[in-house]
């Protein structure tokens, strides 16, 4: 535990804050591509919450649990379902999901928001990857009371468990397979990356400004810079053009996503603040992240791209 009273605020280097380790055996190549496919999953994790103008509160909880999920609305609906292509070049190498839905908790009605990476036949054939994230959040405070990492990259895997206590300021990491456990101090709005990435749907970002968070990820807590370019439409197979923000996260120290590259993410410009495209650039390539389809509730142009009147641009901005 850190005992130096403050938030330990760590300047790590890529690999350790990715929670991979090494095999000196694996092929460069597909070292460098197990890498890059957890980097994905975070990059799209993080434009999941980017730029999003909305500015909902949370409706007031019920006596009774059984009606507190009826009673909650938060700014995204629960039972989205956000599918993404990802593609190594022009070459596809796996699918991406990120779901939010309700599940109960030691006896509680919680918020769940699960994303999960699996990679295609191609890929499987040389590398298998399927990934799984988890978060459970506290519906009122929008805090996480817990946080899973099970990864299954080759012959790499690892399970992971972060438990928080806020009221303590503490949380408690655990690793499943090693059996170890490690407890640290947090502040009293620490969050992990998934439900950071959802709050952060809150925010609203114009082009020209930068925003500066912290963020809490395998026992470690990183600052995180967000910086928003230019506006660009980006074509999708399935909408079309849809008007995006151009957004460029950056770290305080090397190799937060990337140990060498650049990596730009966009989000669209409607109510729903969804990543629409995420561009990485690394020493054997470019990967590419698209949306693919939108699922579950809603009556809106991404639940019906054949309706145009159902497209909402939000709030119109100048351009600069």
């Amino acid at each position: 535990m850190n005992k130096g009273g403050g938030i330990p605020i760590e300047r790590a280097n890529a690999w350790s804050f990715c929670g991979l380790e090494a095999d000196l055996e694996t092929p460069t190549l597909l070292l460098l591509m197990k890498k890059t496919l957890y980097r994905i999953g975070l990059v799209l994790c993080l434009a999941l919450g980017i730029g999003s103008a909305l500015s909902v509160e949370a409706a007031q909880v019920e006596a009774s649990q059984e009606e507190a999920q009826q009673d909650w609305e938060f700014w995204f609906p629960v039972g989205e379902t956000i599918h993404y292509n990802l593609f190594w070049g022009v070459i596809p190498v796996a699918n991406s999901t990120a779901t939010a839905e309700w599940v109960e908790w030691e006896g509680r009605q919680m918020l769940s928001i699960t994303f999960r990476t699996k990679s295609n036949a191609f890929l499987s054939r040389i590398y298998p990857v399927d990934d799984h994230l988890e978060a459970i959040i506290e519906p009122e405070t929008f805090l996480p009371v817990k946080f899973r990492k099970q990864f299954n990259q080759g012959r790499y895997s690892t399970d992971q468990t972060t438990l928080f206590d806020h009221a303590n300021r503490t949380a408690t990491w655990i690793h499943n397979v090693r059996n170890s456990t490690n407890e640290f101090e947090i502040a009293e709005d620490t969050r992990d990356l998934i439900t950071f990435m959802y709050y952060m749907r809150t925010q609203e970002f114009d082009v020209g400004q930068n925003h500066d968070f912290q963020v809490m990820a395998d026992e470690k807590i990183y600052d995180l810079n967000l910086r928003a370019h230019r506006r660009e439409e980006i074509e999708l197979e399935r909408y079309g053009n849809v008007e995006s923000i151009e957004i460029e996260p950056t770290a305080e120290f090397e190799g937060l996503f990337v140990r060498r590259g650049k990596m730009t993410v966009w989000v669209s410009e409607d109510e729903r603040r969804l990543l629409t495209q995420a561009s990485i650039n690394v020493p054997v390539g470019n990967v590419h992240v698209k949306l693919h389809e939108v699922t579950g509730p809603g009556d809106d142009f991404w639940l019906d791209p054949q309706d145009p009147s159902r497209r909402r641009r939000g709030r119109r901005r100048s351009r600069r």
